[in-house]
């Protein structure tokens, strides 16, 4: 999975900071921990900041690619950072499951020595 992440990775540091920025102010952002809650009272105001990143970066884009490039890099980025989610989401998965797999064999080793007494 990780290679999925790495192959779309751009080595300019500049378009990596601004898809951090944008990636930031994602509401799937939340998905890296479930366990802290974000309250938003303005959530127009999260989608300004998240288009105003989305612009400053298309523009970066255009500056130094060119459009046809820009086109092609932007895209990148947002394979790049769906990847990362999907990336992040599997392995939170991964640790649920393992956890809820302890817990299981933990109840029933209790259930086993529990009926070994009787």
């Amino acid at each position: 999975m990780a290679h999925h992440v790495m192959k779309h990775i751009n080595p300019d540091g500049a378009l990596m900071k601004l898809a951090l920025s944008l990636f930031a102010f994602s509401d799937r952002v939340l998905i890296f921990s479930p366990y802290v809650t974000i309250k938003s009272n303005n959530s127009s105001l999260i989608f300004h900041i998240q288009n105003t990143y989305a612009e400053v970066t298309w523009k970066y884009l255009v500056y130094k690619y060119g459009y046809y490039q820009a086109i092609i890099r932007f895209n990148n980025l947002i394979q790049c950072l769906l990847a990362a989610t999907d990336t992040v989401s599997r392995s939170q998965n991964v640790q649920i499951h393992t956890n809820d797999m302890e817990s299981l064999l933990e109840q029933t080793e209790i259930s086993l020595v529990l009926v070994g007494i009787d």
